[in-house]
């Protein structure tokens, strides 16, 4: 959709409608890399009509529902730049190949190479982290309210028993 990729791209308000009527706004959201939340947002503020619900369902079925007009409303000065978004992490990638901006390795394989790394620190047997089964050390207050709580468990179990 965009040419080109490594620049923000700004719509004007009425190329923003005629967007919003071209296409669900999931999928256009998706072209901007921005949630479709996100872009009815914007359509409310800029006062542009969107399609309701079932209208997309409509025009696969063959008809032609109602599609209001762009209410005409002074200039403001954000309509020409109704909504700018910039380049998406993905066409950045493209465009720099598999490898990272400065050159070396990408996002992914610094990830994949990191994980690696501390999956294997974890497996090392000086490394595991032990939880005592009982623990002893217990905070006055927390220890108030389990023995609280082990006594009323202690009323309720013992009468069942007997």
């Amino acid at each position: 959709m965009i040419e080109d990729e490594g620049k923000p791209f700004a719509v004007s308000r009425e190329d923003l409608y005629e967007l919003v009527w071209s296409k669900p706004m999931r999928e256009l959201a998706k072209d901007f890399g921005i949630s479709d939340v996100a872009l009815a947002k914007r359509c409310r503020r800029l006062a542009i009509p969107v399609p309701g619900r079932g209208y997309w369902a409509r025009v696969d079925a063959g008809q032609q529902p109602y599609r209001p007009q762009l209410p005409r409303r002074d200039s403001q000065w954000f309509d020409d730049g109704a909504l700018t978004v910039g380049p998406s992490p993905q066409a950045t990638r493209r465009a720099e190949g598999s490898e990272g901006s400065d050159g070396g390795r990408s996002t992914a394989q610094l990830d994949e190479t990191w994980l690696g790394d501390r999956l294997r620190y974890e497996e090392q047997p000086g490394n595991a982290i032990a939880v005592p089964a009982i623990t002893r050390n217990w905070d006055p207050a927390i220890k108030k309210c389990r023995d609280t709580l082990e006594d009323a468990a202690e009323k309720l179990i013992w009468p069942a028993l007997v």
